[in-house]
């Protein structure tokens, strides 16, 4: 499979700052829309709409491009580029040792 990001976006906290970015995104349409569908003017929507979710979505932001400016600092300091994402592999017997943890 053809990777279309960089080496240093795959790691697992550039990862959560993507969720985070795009959940938050999506969350601010959604809310905006909700928004404008309703009568009642919501003074409080407002401020978690237009000044809360921004900053966590800038917070995500800048959470990728830092892990990847760290990566990719790691990398050229000669440090091997490996995947750090847990694999779940179905046909392997033993199992993950997290799953004793549900």
């Amino acid at each position: 499979m053809k990777k279309k990001l960089p080496q240093t976006f795959y790691n697992p906290l550039s990862l959560v700052g993507a969720v985070v970015f795009f959940f938050n995104i999506g969350l601010m349409i959604f809310l905006a829309v909700v928004e404008m569908a309703l009568e009642a003017f919501q003074t409080y929507a407002d401020i978690i709409i237009f000044m809360v979710l921004p900053l966590i979505v800038s917070f995500g932001l800048v959470l990728i491009v830092v892990v990847s400016v760290l990566e990719r600092r790691r990398l050229r300091a000669g440090g091997v580029a490996e995947s750090r994402f847990p694999i779940l592999d179905f046909n392997d017997p033993k199992p993950p040792a997290f799953w004793c943890l549900s």
